[in-house]
């Protein structure tokens, strides 16, 4: 119904998006191509922010270190459009610390020198606690791009990744609370309620590490 208007790159967008969660690379990458074709120049700010945004999502997902350091340039990117432009919510700067916390997380865990490794570290702590703290004062997420239970489970990955055991716990049993607290708003007898926890690649690592953590186990898993 979009097609051929500048605003094609909005649907295209949410397609990446859907793919890219379900692995579907190669599909995610044509949504991607598409919208460069269409023009993503000709937009404005919050399109060329949701194409940074989404790209840098698909990166991450990718993994490799290339793709992650190219995750720094567009969370960057997208940072620095919400920045400058007043009718851009400060919440796009929360996906892009999210995302960039992410990266630096991955190439944390693949480069090999201690120096670079905890430098990757530090500043996956830095963006995580960043995109809490937007989240925080505003109390709710609204761009599609990450959710709640994302930046909270991503800012214990960096806590515990920078030996800080207590609060990584402290904010997983929150992402955790977070993710149920909308399950529970999904009607009983609706087929979603089992797919929310389990087809959701998000949804099942906060479940593991809710597993893995001792005082937790029994209820993560139920």
């Amino acid at each position: 119904m979009w097609e051929g208007i500048p605003d094609e790159i909005f649907p295209l967008l949410r397609i990446a998006q859907i793919r890219i969660v379900q692995g579907r690379y190669d599909e995610a990458q044509q949504a991607l191509d598409r919208i460069h074709r269409v023009g993503e120049e000709n937009v404005h700010d919050l399109g060329r922010a949701g194409v940074a945004l989404v790209m840098a999502v698909f990166f991450n997902a990718l993994g490799d270190e290339p793709h992650l350091r190219e995750v720094l340039e567009l969370t960057a990117q997208a940072y620095r459009i919400s920045s400058e432009n007043p009718q851009l919510s400060q919440q796009y700067q929360m996906v892009a610390a999210c995302e960039a916390a992410a990266a630096h997380m991955g190439l944390a865990r693949m480069l090999g020198g201690e120096d670079e490794r905890r430098y990757h570290l530090n500043l996956a702590l830095e963006s995580s606690q960043l995109a809490l703290d937007i989240y925080r004062s505003f109390g709710f997420v609204r761009p599609i791009e990450c959710t709640s239970e994302e930046i909270l489970y991503r800012h214990s990955l960096a806590l515990r990744a920078n030996g800080h055991a207590v609060e990584a716990n402290a904010h997983l049993r929150q992402a955790f609370d977070e993710m149920m607290r909308k399950h529970d708003l999904i009607p009983p007898d609706s087929p979603f309620r089992r797919t929310y926890l389990e087809n959701i690649p998000l949804h099942r690592e906060i479940r593991a590490a809710m597993s893995s953590t001792p005082a937790s186990g029994k209820q993560a898993a139920s």
